[in-house]
């Protein structure tokens, strides 16, 4: 059996995949620990994996951010830049040897580090691979402008990027990444990863079961700051006058308290099972992992990319598809309610979705990431 230590941050979405593979591995004999920010502890012990927390990293709670700019560059200083959290990986690996680190794409200088690891390194890309190489790119050159400013020095791309490492496995669709094959030997993809947790036995649709009215569901980023109290409001008043019963999820982030049409019921964390199978139509801001969990259960979408570097990716992608209507976060009421009602009346939008969903369930993420893990161990 073998041992590994994923490597991961609170990125919001990314977690899932990790854990999903992590759980996997155990459930085959392996042993796996994480490295990851404080903030993840209670979430990666309550799944029953050892924790350590980053020693040497600056919190970003800590630190008043107020635009959009400001939340990245600290973003990328205190965790995708930060060479600290290589040394932070170097001293856990000293007291608890491992076979195989799982690293997530993000943390770029952990990754221009992986030479120093002395066992195979494999890279976990929590959303699609070949649709943001350009983009990737472009945030390790802001990454080492950062770097210089800091007095830093510059770190080679090639050390930092996915291609150059033993494994990257990709959890999502070739399909839905518009490729036909692994577009490199070293890269699998393996399908999207689902966190299957159960549904509380108490929790219900707060509507009686034969209300004939659509269910449409908003959820959004559960990361600070992607999110305004605005936009939730402005997708509120949009559902407000429709004939539709409304459940928006908020997660674990506190937002300005909205306006609350009477149409609309207001939860914080809820499993997609519990009110997926039973949704018309989904709103949210085209996170990989939200967008996956929509179309595992034949959901279309209507979607609003907010800050997340691949979110207007993801909601070009899914639009071409045929399973959603993209509109940008600014969009007002007006054009919030035309889309969602066009894709409501539109059965194209629905079977595209189906169609995808029967990919999706064609493949089973985490045990196929398990899988390409132990054969690279082995």
């Amino acid at each position: 059996m073998a041992s590994f230590v994923f490597v991961t941050w609170n990125g919001g979405g990314n977690l899932t995949p990790a854990l999903g593979i992590a759980r996997a591995l155990v459930e085959r004999g392996h042993t796996v620990a994480f490295l990851d920010e404080e903030t993840q502890r209670r979430r990666i012990e309550v799944a029953g994996f050892a924790f350590t927390a980053y020693a040497r990293y600056l919190d970003r709670g800590a630190v008043p951010s107020q635009t959009p700019p400001e939340r990245q560059r600290l973003l990328m200083r205190s965790i995708w830049m930060n060479e600290d959290l290589a040394d932070d990986l170097m001293a856990l690996l000293a007291r608890s040897p491992a076979d195989m680190v799982v690293v997530d794409c993000m943390l770029a200088v952990v990754l221009a580090n992986s030479h120093r690891f002395g066992r195979p390194t494999a890279i976990l890309v929590h959303s699609l691979y070949a649709s943001v190489l350009n983009m990737r790119d472009t945030l390790l050159t802001l990454g080492n402008r950062l770097r210089v400013e800091a007095g830093l020095p510059i770190l080679h791309g090639a050390a930092m990027q996915w291609e150059s490492k033993d494994i990257v496995l990709v959890t999502t669709l070739r399909e839905f990444d518009g490729v036909k094959d692994d577009p490199a030997p070293n890269v699998r993809y393996v399908g999207p990863v689902f966190e299957r947790q159960p549904i509380a036995p108490d929790w219900r649709l707060p509507w009686e079961p034969d209300d004939p009215r659509p269910l449409v569901v908003a959820s959004f980023s559960t990361m600070p700051g992607q999110t305004s109290p605005a936009m939730l409001q402005r997708v509120l008043d949009a559902l407000e006058s429709l004939p539709l019963r409304v459940l928006l999820t908020t997660g674990p982030v506190s937002h300005e308290t909205p306006i609350i049409p009477a149409n609309v019921t207001v939860a914080g964390y809820v499993p997609h099972a519990a009110f997926l199978p039973y949704a018309a139509l989904a709103i949210n801001h085209a996170g990989h992992g939200s967008v996956m969990a929509a179309l595992d259960y034949g959901v279309p979408l209507v979607c609003l990319p907010t800050l997340g570097a691949d979110q207007g990716i993801i909601a070009a992608r899914v639009e071409a598809l045929g399973a959603s209507k993209a509109l940008p976060a600014q969009a007002g009421a007006n054009e919030l309610r035309s889309a969602v009602e066009q894709v409501l009346a539109t059965p194209a939008y629905r079977l595209a979705a189906e169609n995808l969903a029967r990919l999706i369930r064609r493949e089973d993420g985490a045990a196929n990431g398990a899988s390409a893990l132990e054969a690279r161990v082995a």
